[in-house]
């Protein structure tokens, strides 16, 4: 069960209906919100989970999901700091991971809480996944202030247009590191 991980997929994602997945938040009411997929690797296949698929391994989706992010906290994480100008000219400081399992960390609570702590200065943070590969983190109230929205939606749009997996153009907000709703 070591390779069993979570992959956020698009709310318009086909598998959906057969495979087990979530809202990232649940309880929402937003239709474009990303789903919280699992996975497992399968030499040479990733194979999402279904059903059956728990049913086989013996798990329920609960005991998939921990364990999938356990699996996802041990994975190595490199964070940079860049500065980013927004559409108005102001200049946004973002915390920023990028990589095959990069957006998935929006579920790490732990590695959410540690970077708000050692690199942001606050405990409340904003959090884009525009798309596959990217995660964007900074503090709510630097959010606000430069346009952090602005910024998610280019990155998102940009995504989709170029045939990419586009996940939100929303701006999440995450609370000692646990997503409790969106600033856009």
């Amino acid at each position: 069960m070591d390779t069993l991980l979570p992959t956020l997929v698009p709310a318009d994602w086909p598998q959906a209906d057969s495979c087990t997945c979530r809202l990232l938040i649940e309880g929402l009411p937003a239709p474009d919100l990303p789903l919280v997929a699992f996975s497992q690797q399968v030499e040479p296949l990733l194979v999402y989970l279904g059903p059956e698929r728990l049913a086989w391994l013996g798990i329920s989706a609960a005991d998939a999901e921990a364990q999938a992010v356990a699996n996802l906290a041990s994975l190595p994480v490199a964070w940079r700091t860049v500065q980013h100008a927004t559409p108005s000219g102001s200049w946004l400081a973002l915390e920023v991971l990028e990589g095959p399992m990069a957006a998935e960390r929006i579920l790490d609570s732990a590695a959410l809480r540690q970077l708000a702590e050692d690199r942001v200065g606050s405990q409340t943070l904003a959090i884009g996944i525009p798309h596959r590969g990217l995660l964007l983190v900074t503090s709510a109230t630097m959010a606000m202030e430069a346009e952090l929205a602005l910024v998610v939606r280019g990155l998102y749009e940009e995504a989709r247009e170029a045939g990419a997996v586009a996940l939100s153009p929303r701006v999440f907000l995450a609370e000692q590191g646990a997503l409790v709703g969106l600033i856009s």
